[in-house]
């Protein structure tokens, strides 16, 4: 604690630098399983699967 009291603007620049190249990481990872199933359900959609299930017939 002491460091960062004799050199505020630095522990500043380390805060923001290290938020920066963080911040997209979590990002990424919380969105990247949205992104994924959502290409999913439209891939399957496309095959007319999801329609198939919607009408009871699991079988293509």
């Amino acid at each position: 604690m002491k460091w960062c009291a004799e050199r505020p603007l630095a522990a500043i620049f380390i805060v923001i630098v290290s938020t920066v190249m963080v911040l997209p990481l979590i990002t990424a990872a919380v969105l990247m399983p949205i992104a994924i199933l959502m290409d999913f359900g439209s891939y399957l959609g496309n095959k007319g699967f999801l329609l198939n299930i919607k009408q009871g017939m699991v079988c293509g």
